[in-house]
C-alpha cells in the first residue's frame, strides 16, 4: 500500500489512518480481512490494482467513509459483509459526505452493498453488484440512498438483492444506463424523492420493475420494463405520484404495464405497451392524468378500472384491439374506442374467471356489451384512436455486465441463507 509515495504498510487500515488530505492509497492485488476500515480524510483516493478483495467474513461492514468529502473508491472486490436486523451493515457506506465516488468495483454476497446517507453530489458508476437472496429478509439493497441530494448513478449491474436501487428523500438526482435484474422485490424503488430523472435503464425479471411512491416532478424516459410476472407484479407502479412525465418507455410482458393508484396530473405518452396482462390499471383516485400517443398492442386487457366515470384524458393512442373505421382517411378512427371490456370488469371482481379467458363465451360477452352496454364505463374512452401504430422504437438501454443466468444459478456461501447465521450487533 502506497499513501503519499510510501509503500511500507501491511494493511489498508494502517495506510488510511496515516494518509493526509489529497493522498492516494494504492492497494495491491490480494485478499484483505481487516474488519471495518474507516476513512475520515477528505479527498482521499483509494485505488485497487489488480482487483484486490476486501472480505467481510460475514461479520463486518468493510468500508465506512464518515464526514470526508471527495473520497474516491475504485477497483476493488467487496464480498461477504456481515448481516444484521438492528444495524444497516454495508460493504461500502458513505455518511454525511459531499462528492464521494464509488466507481468500477465488484460487490458479491453483501447485505447492503452501496449505502449513502445524508450525503450530496455522490457518484456510483460502472459497478457490478451481485447478491444471492431468495427472500427479502436475507439481504438489503444493492444501492441504497437516504436523505441525499444531487446524486448520479450510472452504468451499474444490479442483481439478486432486495431492491436493485432504493431511494428515500433523494432529490435532484440522475439515474441512467443501469441494468437491474432478478431482485427479490423491486428493480428500483423510490419514495419521497422529487425532481429526479430516470433514463435508459433496463429492468428485467424482478419482483416488480419500478415502484414510484409519494414523489413529485419525476421524469422517467426511455427505459425497458420486461418480464415481471406474478399475482401482484407490475412493470411500473405509480402510487401517489404528482406532476410527473413518463415517455418513450417499453413495457413488455408484465402482469401490469402501468398501474396508477392515487396519482394526479401525470403525462404518459409515446410509450410502447406490448403483450402485458393488463396494459393500464387506472384506479378511481387517479385523476387529471393525460394518456396519449402510446402504442398499446397485444395485451390481454388494454385498460381496467374500478370507476365508471372518466377523470383523465385518454386519446390519440393506438390500440391493436380497435375495430373501428376511418372514412375520411385522416388516420384517426371515426368512432371512439372503449378499452374497458366486460370480461375484464367481471374477472377483476372474480379472479377465478380468468380460466375462461380463451373461451368463445368471452368473445360473445364483448360483442353483446358493444351492442347494448350495461356494465362497462362508457365515459372512459379514447375519442381519437389511431388506425396505425405510431413510429415508436424500443429504446436503446443498458446491457448486463456479467452472465446473469450464471450468477442466478450460483448458491451463496452466506450462512444467513443456509440458516446458520449469527447476527452482527
Amino acid at each position: 500500500m502506497c499513501p503519499a509515495g510510501g509503500c511500507d504498510f501491511t494493511s489498508i487500515k494502517e495506510a488510511v489512518e496515516v494518509a493526509s488530505v489529497g493522498d492516494t492509497v494504492l492497494v495491491k492485488e490480494g485478499t484483505y480481512r481487516e474488519g471495518e476500515i474507516v476513512i475520515r480524510t477528505p479527498r482521499l483516493s483509494l485505488i485497487g490494482e489488480g482487483k484486490p478483495v476486501i472480505d467481510g467474513e460475514y461479520k463486518y461492514q468493510m468500508l465506512h467513509v464518515v464526514g470526508a468529502d471527495s473520497v474516491l473508491i475504485r477497483g476493488f472486490v467487496f464480498k461477504n459483509s456481515g448481516w444484521s436486523m438492528s444495524r444497516d451493515i454495508a460493504a461500502v457506506k458513505i455518511t454525511e459526505c459531499d462528492g464521494c465516488r464509488i466507481e468500477g468495483n465488484e460487490f458479491y454476497d453483501n447485505f447492503w452493498a452501496i449505502y449513502y446517507e445524508k450525503s450530496k453530489r455522490g457518484m456510483v458508476k460502472d459497478n457490478v453488484v451481485i447478491g444471492f437472496a431468495e427472500v427479502e429478509t436475507t439481504t438489503g439493497n444493492a444501492i441504497h440512498m437516504w436523505n441525499c441530494d444531487s446524486m448520479f448513478v450510472e452504468g451499474n449491474h444490479l442483481q439478486g438483492h432486495r431492491d436493485g436501487i432504493y431511494l428515500e428523500f433523494v432529490t435532484n438526482s440522475v439515474f441512467r444506463w443501469n441494468y437491474s435484474t432478478k431482485n427479490v422485490r423491486y428493480g428500483i424503488h423510490f419514495m419521497f424523492s422529487h425532481d429526479d430523472l430516470y433514463e435508459y435503464n433496463t429492468f428485467v425479471d424482478n419482483g416488480v420493475g419500478i415502484a414510484v411512491m409519494y414523489s413529485k416532478r419525476v421524469i422517467v424516459r426511455y427505459n425497458v420494463f420486461s418480464h415481471h410476472w406474478g399475482g401482484a407484479t407490475f412493470g411500473f407502479l405509480l402510487k401517489e405520484i404528482y406532476d410527473s412525465e413518463l415517455y418513450g418507455n417499453y413495457l413488455y410482458r408484465n402482469t401490469y404495464g402501468f398501474y396508477l393508484e392515487g396519482s394526479v396530473r401525470n403525462k404518459i405518452h409515446h410509450n410502447i405497451l406490448k403483450e402485458n396482462g393488463i396494459a393500464i390499471r387506472l384506479w378511481a383516485n387517479s385523476t387529471d392524468n393525460v394518456i396519449t400517443e402510446n402504442n398499446i398492442m397485444g395485451n390481454t386487457f388494454d385498460l381496467t378500472t374500478n370507476n365508471f366515470r372518466s377523470f383523465n384524458r385518454i386519446d390519440g393512442n393506438y390500440w391493436s384491439t380497435y375495430r373501428g373505421y376511418d372514412v375520411d382517411k385522416d388516420g384517426v378512427g371515426d368512432v371512439p374506442f372503449r378499452p374497458v371490456k366486460l370480461f375484464s370488469v367481471l374477472s377483476t371482481k372474480v379472479p377465478a374467471l380468468m380460466v375462461l379467458i380463451r373461451s368463445p363465451l368471452v368473445q360473445i360477452m364483448d360483442v353483446s356489451e358493444k351492442v347494448l352496454p350495461t356494465m362497462i364505463p362508457e365515459s372512459i374512452q379514447d375519442g381519437k384512436p389511431l388506425m396505425r401504430p405510431l413510429p415508436l422504437r424500443v429504446p436503446r438501454t443498458a446491457k448486463p455486465k456479467v452472465n446473469v443466468e450464471k450468477f442466478a444459478r450460483m448458491r451463496s456461501g452466506n450462512p444467513m441463507i443456509r440458516g446458520e447465521f449469527q447476527e452482527v450487533r
